[in-house]
């Protein structure tokens, strides 16, 4: 049985039912699981059953494999079929897993920890590199991308290129049929939940613009590209960007299990390009019969890279608002170490924005050249490309943070929000400064993220909290303090209620519900979360208003003043259901919750509780108050404990003089002045070194004094 921590009290804890009522809502929470996945398997079952239907009164087969992609019919839209499809185009190093799993402090290596594996058929449950770690769901044939998706997270590394992500986690193997229902009732809806899903990969989606197809797919006949949008000349039911019925199902379906959070691979989309005076063909029957064009870009819809210039390319259900959209890198690894300089944008990849301009993809991850299972054989190995392969990097590193949350609190659970924000927070900025619509935040630090719930556990409250708005509070704040040694980030992210869906082509409509609201004021003003433009694309991320597009809300303050400051999470128009759950992640920032200037765990760990230390007060009598205790870096509770020169080292005379070097014990956020007299009775001390920041602890005095002796004094304030 694991043992581990309690989580920290944040001061804004949701509120406990009595036990009865939990057991009346967990039976009614099942009651409706169970409902809405059997109305989501029949409606599944009935659209499966009319696109065959239609197939094969026109002697097409609903499914086709050549070996690269495999392709299935799915369901109709206005007598047009929709196909599902996969999306094939060093990746432990590039996420920063190696640096977590099994490895010290960490020692993860997600056992205990189930993941979720939708894709065109069964991941292999007899590879050698899974033992009996995989379950087949659905029965149905071991199929080449969902093994290879499979070992991406959690090979056993038997061979050591094919390592996963998570080398004991578990996998729940299901085929792409009915995955809506099938995801409702595997989800996680609340913490403690054995069996059920907090993880899922989903490395496939609907064709949707321009498809290169080759003669023998049965649909087409021909080889070249095909448009597999609407009939109309131009992009308008291409389904890039939509908030969609599909789309809006999947925020349902999180909505619902607020513990889980899918990883959807982005789309490989960006570069479906015909060439000008290349053949291309429409069908204006949905796939019966097809016409054949000279490609000409004046009157024909754009490629999908050269429409837009390759912006708003992700499809359907990588555009909902709760799950993580993940987009595709090159390995950002040099000689074996991590080289964010070595990382660039597969050509491939698709980019955001979703139509309301909200930020998708939300992270990348390494979708270059991957090797690892293969269904051929029991111990056969594949290298493929693609967002079918960044979406289990990034998923599989999930996996060994929710591995590690249950080390460290035993039976506890992220909100999906939480384990989106985590992921999102401490991604490494690639691109333009900040967000934008190529890279998202930026690529996956696992390691970055480990840290920060560790420093979590240990008693730092603020960089992790999970607490919800309701009509009866309707703001929360928190006072923080930075010491201004580094940056400032705060970011909040919430699992949004459905919004309304559209087929509407390019529709700026939003589809956030619940407008949550984050803002930062400091010693520097009021700072707002970063925004992008829908209408310029390529400009950098504002941040200079409210965001009301985006349920992932980040403030940054590159170069903090220090001091006092009051995050503030409020809403504007009504909540829908009455309350909102949130949750919010900081950097940079220490709790201090009664506002003395003493943060939360100093004062803790000295006095025993967050508010149990009195800034004016001289807890040890050595003539210091806490305060001043607190700014020098010494204990209060030691009378021994003061802040002082901690050497001065005479040097090799130079010009006859020998050179003093005064060190001290140096503290962040803090700013030291060195002083000097010759008399300490007729001869004030006077500024020698000027204002000398953290890290810098030692200061080398050349200048020639004339005097009976040399003195020094040094003293220490915060930055401001």
């Amino acid at each position: 049985m694991k043992t581990g921590r309690t989580r920290p009290s944040t001061g804004f804890q949701p509120l406990e039912a009595a036990g009865l009522a939990l057991f009346f809502l967990a039976a009614q929470a099942m009651a409706d699981r169970s409902s809405r996945a059997q109305e989501a398997a029949g409606r599944a079952a009935l659209e499966k059953a009319e696109a065959q239907a239609w197939a094969w009164q026109r002697g097409i087969e609903p499914r086709f494999d050549d070996g690269g992609n495999v392709i299935e019919i799915m369901a109709l839209r206005n007598g047009r079929p929709l196909f599902n499809t996969t999306f094939n185009k060093n990746a432990a190093i590039s996420t920063t897993a190696n640096a977590v799993r099994n490895t010290a402090p960490f020692g993860v290596d997600g056992a205990g920890v189930v993941v979720g594996v939708w894709d065109g058929g069964s991941v292999m449950t007899n590879h050698q590199e899974f033992g009996n770690r995989v379950v087949a769901q659905d029965v149905v044939s071991a199929h080449y991308h969902a093994s290879h998706v499979g070992g991406t997270i959690a090979a056993s590394g038997i061979v050591t290129n094919a390592l996963g992500m998570a080398p004991s986690a578990a996998i729940d193997s299901y085929d792409w049929n009915s995955d809506d229902s099938e995801m409702i009732s595997a989800a996680a809806s609340a913490a403690g939940q054995p069996g059920k899903l907090h993880l899922s990969n989903h490395s496939y989606g609907y064709i949707s613009g321009w498809y290169y197809a080759y003669w023998t797919n049965p649909w087409t006949r021909r080889s070249g590209y095909h448009w597999w949008g609407d009939i109309h000349e131009d992009e308008a039911e291409a389904a890039f960007g939509q908030y969609n019925t599909y789309t809006r199902s999947w925020d349902s379906i999180v909505y619902n299990a607020p513990y889980f959070l899918p990883f959807k691979a982005a789309g490989n989309e960006r570069n479906d390009n015909p060439t000008e005076g290349s053949k291309v063909y429409y069908s204006p029957d949905g796939g019966t019969t097809w016409t054949n064009a000279i490609y000409d870009a004046s009157i024909h819809p754009g490629g999908d890279g050269a429409y837009k210039n390759g912006y708003d390319s992700i499809p359907y259900r990588g555009n909902a608002k709760n799950i993580l959209t993940v987009g595709a890198v090159t390995d950002a690894v040099v000689d074996g170490e991590r080289a964010l300089t070595n990382v660039s944008l597969l050509g491939f990849t698709s980019w955001g924005p979703a139509d309301d301009g909200r930020i998708k993809p939300d992270i990348v991850a390494n979708g270059d050249q991957l090797y690892s299972c293969n269904q051929t054989a029991t111990n056969a190995y594949a290298t493929r490309s693609g967002t079918s392969m960044s979406s289990p990097n990034a998923c599989g590193s999930a996996a060994l943070l929710v591995d590690y949350y249950d080390d460290l609190f035993p039976g506890g659970a992220m909100r999906a929000s939480t384990l989106k924000a985590l992921i999102i927070h401490t991604a490494d900025d690639l691109g333009r400064p900040g967000p934008d619509y190529q890279f998202g935040w930026g690529l996956m630090n696992t390691l970055k993220a480990g840290q920060l719930l560790a420093d979590y556990s240990n008693g730092n409250p603020v960089r992790l909290t999970e607490a919800k708005l309701s009509s009866t509070n309707e703001s929360n704040a928190y006072v923080c303090y930075a010491d201004g040694s580094g940056p400032v980030r705060v970011t909040l992210c919430w699992t949004d209620p459905p919004g309304a869906s559209t087929w509407e082509h390019d529709s700026r409509t939003p589809a956030l519900v619940n407008d949550l609201d984050l803002k930062v004021t400091g010693p520097g003003g009021t700072f707002h979360p970063f925004q992008l433009s829908y209408e310029d694309p390529e400009a950098n991320a504002t941040a200079h208003a409210k965001n009301q597009v985006d349920n992932v809300e980040q403030v940054y303050i590159g170069f903090p003043e220090s001091g006092h400051y009051t995050i503030t999470v409020d809403h504007e128009g009504a909540l829908q259901n009455g309350t909102q759950h949130y949750s919010l992640l900081t950097s940079g920032l220490m709790a201090d919750q009664d506002g003395d200037g003493l943060p939360d765990n100093w004062e803790a760990g000295f006095f025993a509780s967050a508010t149990g230390g009195e800034a004016a007060a001289d807890a040890d009598g050595d003539g210091y108050d806490n305060l001043a205790e607190y700014i020098a870096g010494t204990d209060p509770t030691d009378p021994a404990s003061v802040f002082g020169i901690a050497a001065v080292e005479s040097l090799q005379p130079v010009d006859g003089h020998p050179p003093f070097v005064v060190e001290w014990n140096s503290m962040p956020g803090r700013v030291y002045n060195v002083y000097w007299t010759y008399h300490l009775k007729y001869l004030p001390f006077s500024n020698i070194s000027g204002e000398l920041r953290w890290p810098i602890n030692s200061f080398t005095d050349s200048v020639e004094h004339v005097g009976f002796g040399q003195y020094y004094k040094i003293d220490v304030r915060m930055d401001d």
